[in-house]
């Protein structure tokens, strides 16, 4: 059996999963047996002289061969998740983007896979590891050596058994196929599609969706090949769950004793992404999940605040001065859904978005200790899991599915965080300026409508006047009828927050165009949930 040994002279390992964006400041962790795969391959194209269409017959052997099995790992301690930021050139443009990292420092990896080898597969296996020169993005440099052997306790393994260790943690990653089921997949989309067995010569320019004749003609095909066809997944390729020790990264060094540093300063907003363990994505909470998922990030850092201990309350991040009241003028955290993955394409069901980020903005200012807790949250729970399936302890893939994983991808002001949204996004119009505003989620009343003292009109007038930066701007509110409400989904929507809590008096959804006469920047977000995702406005398109 062969043992893969690694290390990083850089003393960092980038690689964005697949599926994930590269500001959404995620770390693939361990490298994915398809990212090594892959690795292999493009070393004896580049370092070994291979070609495209003449890769040698014991290569081919050697990748099918491990790509059949799934390896085990050897993974060092905790390491760092941080992340540098770049001016790229992107579309004909500069774009600022997140590079995020684990920082491995002088750490071994070791990969195992439970194969065995002839002597002329492993004295090849030995040439190409020996040869690499990077694993991950280019900038991840690597030294690598082969040894006969096995792993005796490795620390991350695929996920077969159902129980999962309190120690441990699921991670998704992608693995090839064996060639068997490959082909056997490759038969039954042929059969029902046969344009996709293509024909001739591969072109990378192709927008054709294609399945490669092998395992090594799918490994050949790139990103940008795989996006252009419509790919969402390679072909060839599979999720595995792995089981790896909890806090393998940490957004943070272990505790130890170090200098007095001075204290950081408030900031105005903090970004969070989210991440789903489950298939396809599956748990992440869709829009209309935004009052419910907002409510448990807001009880999640509660405990995080209460098992620290000394630091008392936190009124800036959770609105209360301990059992006091709100702060006043809506100064403190207000827990905003991002959808960043992808731009709403045109007949998309707003309330279907994914919800991938999380913007915790404060207009008082989230102070150092609210930064602190927001760098420790490592998971919430899900919202779209049901309560029953969240119950069944004994299943670790309901236990994975119920879990959404946290990073902190940005801190700083809402200036900075406007530059590097996608300027195609929906969240790029919530946090972003104009004149015109529309409901993006439902304004809930909070108080009866009545027909003179209590009006629609005159309690969204009420709310803007309770927030300095709107109090005292002309501004022109309409209501729109209940059709748009209907169109947009509002219905769908969750409008009361959990038991024990306030809640509204009814729970009519309206949709409301705001006309202020100069350009006002968001978010605005008024009504009852203003602080959890409801009553939320975004910029109208032109």
């Amino acid at each position: 059996m062969p043992i893969l040994t690694f290390t990083f002279p850089g003393r960092r390992f980038h690689a964005t999963p697949w599926g994930s964006h590269v500001n959404e400041g995620q770390v693939e962790w361990p490298p994915s047996p398809w990212r090594l795969c892959r690795a292999l391959l493009a070393t004896g194209l580049t370092k070994l002289g291979w070609r495209e269409d003449q890769i040698p017959a014991p290569a081919i052997e050697l990748l099918e061969l491990l790509g059949g099995t799934l390896p085990d790992y050897q993974l060092p301690p905790s390491l760092t998740v941080a992340h540098s930021r770049h001016y790229m050139p992107i579309s004909s443009k500069t774009t600022k983007v997140f590079d995020a990292f684990a920082h491995a420092g002088r750490r071994e990896l070791r990969v195992s896979w439970p194969v065995k080898l002839t002597g002329d597969a492993l004295a090849l296996l030995g040439e190409l590891v020996g040869t690499m020169s990077y694993l991950g993005r280019a900038e991840s440099w690597v030294e690598g050596s082969v040894e006969a052997g096995e792993i005796k306790n490795p620390n991350c393994r695929p996920g077969i058994s159902p129980e999962l260790d309190e120690s441990a943690e699921p991670v998704t990653l992608l693995a090839p196929m064996s060639s068997a089921a490959y082909l056997a997949w490759r038969s039954e989309q042929i059969a029902t599609r046969p344009e996709l067995a293509g024909g001739g010569k591969r072109s990378r320019r192709s927008a054709k969706p294609r399945v490669p004749a092998g395992l090594v003609g799918c490994l050949l095909q790139s990103t940008a090949e795989l996006q252009r066809q419509g790919w969402n997944q390679p072909p060839g390729s599979r999720r595995v769950v792995y089981h790896r020790p909890s806090e393998t990264l940490v957004a943070s060094q272990p505790r130890r004793s170090r200098p007095r540093r001075s204290a950081r300063p408030p900031v105005e907003c903090v970004l969070l992404a989210l991440r789903s363990h489950a298939r396809h994505g599956g748990a992440l909470p869709r829009l209309r999940h935004a009052l419910k998922q907002m409510e448990i990030v807001h009880r999640a850092l509660s405990k995080k605040l209460d098992s620290e201990g000394n630091g008392g309350p936190c009124p800036e991040l959770l609105g209360t001065r301990g059992a006091g009241p709100l702060l006043k003028d809506h100064r403190h955290a207000h827990f905003i859904p991002l959808a960043l993955g992808r731009a709403r394409r045109s007949g998309d069901d707003l309330a279907e978005q994914a919800i991938d980020h999380v913007l915790i903005y404060a207009p008082g200012m989230l102070p150092a200790r609210a930064r602190r807790v927001l760098e420790r949250l490592q998971w919430v729970r899900a919202a779209t899991v049901s309560e029953r399936h969240r119950e069944r302890e004994d299943d670790a893939r309901a236990r994975a599915q119920s879990r959404l994983t946290t990073t902190l991808a940005a801190t700083g002001s809402l200036a900075e965080l406007r530059n590097v949204v996608d300027p195609s996004t929906s969240a790029a119009r919530i946090i972003g300026s104009g004149t015109r505003w529309i409901s993006h989620t439902p304004f809930i009343a909070p108080r009866h409508v009545k027909k003179h003292k209590h009006s629609l009109i005159a309690q969204v007038r009420a709310e803007l006047n309770a927030r300095p930066e709107f109090r005292d701007v002309p501004v022109a509110i309409e209501i729109l009828p209940k059709e748009s409400a209907t169109r947009a989904g509002f219905v769908a929507f969750h409008r009361r927050r959990r038991s024990g809590k306030p809640q509204p008096p009814k729970t009519r959804p309206w949709s409301i165009r705001l006309t202020f006469d100069r350009p006002i920047t968001g978010p605005i977000a008024l009504g009852y949930g203003s602080h959890f995702g409801l009553g939320l406005f975004r910029c109208e398109e032109d």
